[in-house]
């Protein structure tokens, strides 16, 4: 049920999308793609949700983003379980080291997808 939520607020966001919020997807992406070669898992996670945010942001429906908002604060926890977990599996692109303000995250966005049907 999150994904099908979140994926109805991107669908309703992505129509209304401005030249600076991709902008700022395409920064985000870039930080993860930087801070993950570079181990650094709390600015993976931060740009991660900066690259969900740049586009949720943009939904009209409040009620659909503020719970959208709270389902990925309430799901933080097992992202970073998630996430610790493929770095300890050898996840190439999971960073290796973490502190403890790294346990509220999720995996990178692989860089890759839908970025590229909006330019």
């Amino acid at each position: 049920m999150p994904s099908r939520l979140e994926g109805e607020a991107e669908a309703n966001a992505a129509a209304r999308l401005r030249p600076e919020d991709i902008a700022a997807m395409r920064s985000a992406l870039e930080a993860q793609r930087v801070s993950s070669a570079a181990a650094d898992a709390q600015e993976v996670i931060a740009a991660n949700r900066r690259f969900h945010f740049a586009l949720l942001d943009r939904c009209d429906n409040e009620w659909l983003l503020r719970f959208v908002t709270q389902l990925w604060e309430a799901l933080e926890p097992h992202r970073a379980l998630s996430y610790r977990r493929a770095a300890a599996a050898g996840d190439r692109h999971a960073p290796r080291r973490s502190s403890p303000s790294t346990r509220s995250s999720s995996t990178p966005w692989k860089a890759a997808g839908p970025l590229t049907r909006w330019t």
